[in-house]
């Protein structure tokens, strides 16, 4: 009986030193930056996506009042746009469920902005030309594409630092 105590207080004390060991090569590893987490892997999946809550925060640090307007924007797209008054100058926002969708409604756009491409529900396809009143400049950023139509340098300038370069229009 004292064999099978003395056995079994062994047992517990070498499983308990193989767990400790465990939990320190474990701890070395994590600390020593081979953790996924550590060399930015799962960075990507964490970020959130650029959205149009974003956008507005954006624009309220311009020299421009923003004011959300309740005008309908243009049927364009497959989604409502929001039109966005920077003083008096309107910008439409509209805002796809994720990147990938906003993705492919850019490439509906022609490389000009005078020409969007459409597929109905029966599947036809065609065209929309758009006879602006002044140039226009497509921005897409995320899941938003926005639209400016007109000629004021330093609005464009404002979308370029947000968005970026524009992918469409003139």
């Amino acid at each position: 009986m004292k064999l099978c105590r003395r056995l079994l207080r062994v047992d517990a004390a070498r499983l308990c030193l193989v767990a400790a060991a465990l939990m320190l090569i474990a701890l070395l590893i994590v600390g020593c930056g081979y953790s996924p987490w550590s060399r930015g892997q799962y960075q990507r999946s964490v970020a959130l996506p650029y959205e149009f809550d974003d956008l507005i925060q954006e624009l309220r640090k311009s020299k421009y009042e923003i004011i959300m307007d309740n005008n309908s924007s243009l049927p364009i797209f497959s989604v409502q746009g929001q039109v966005v008054l920077l003083d008096d100058e309107r910008i439409e926002v509209y805002a796809y469920k994720n990147e990938r969708i906003a993705n492919q409604a850019a490439t509906t756009i022609s490389a000009d902005g005078f020409s969007i491409t459409f597929i109905t529900d029966t599947g036809v396809h065609g065209a929309r030309e758009i006879d602006w009143v002044a140039a226009p400049h497509f921005y897409k950023k995320g899941s938003l594409i926005v639209l400016y139509v007109g000629d004021k340098q330093d609005i464009t300038t404002l979308l370029v630092k947000i968005l970026g370069t524009q992918f469409a229009g003139r």
